[in-house]
């Protein structure tokens, strides 16, 4: 059964094939088998810094068992509002009324509902 290669995979080894090819027609090899790091990072059209630092979670994860783990993927994050004073102020104020005066339980979503209709609350939950 033939193992599926992703994008990633293919591009790599589009690469290797690109490295070899001029190897082939020199008859010999363009960086020497000694220099193991820096022919690594010309095949695989990395750097050699890369290379180095993923050689070096390689022997950290074999040493402690773990699997090599890729960066996870940044998420746009939305903006915090600014609070000024006056509007914590007016925020304890309701959640007082709440509690005091109405004598009710108090939920985020009545305290939402009631902010942005009496001081015009930009936030959310």
């Amino acid at each position: 059964m033939s193992k599926v290669i992703k994008s990633g995979g293919r591009e790599m080894i589009l690469q290797v094939m690109a490295f070899s090819e001029p190897e082939q027609q020199n008859q010999g090899l363009l960086i020497p088998l000694d220099n193991v790091r820096k022919r690594v990072a010309a095949i695989t059209g990395v750097s050699e810094k890369t290379v180095s630092r993923i050689i070096q979670e390689g022997k950290t994860a074999a040493s402690t068992s773990k699997k090599i783990i890729t960066p996870g993927k940044s998420r746009p994050r939305q903006n915090k509002i600014i609070i000024d004073d006056f509007d914590i102020c007016a925020i304890r104020h309701k959640i007082h009324q709440f509690y005091a005066v109405k004598k009710e339980l108090l939920t985020l979503s009545k305290l939402l509902a009631v902010l942005k209709q009496d001081i015009n609350f930009k936030g959310n939950r």
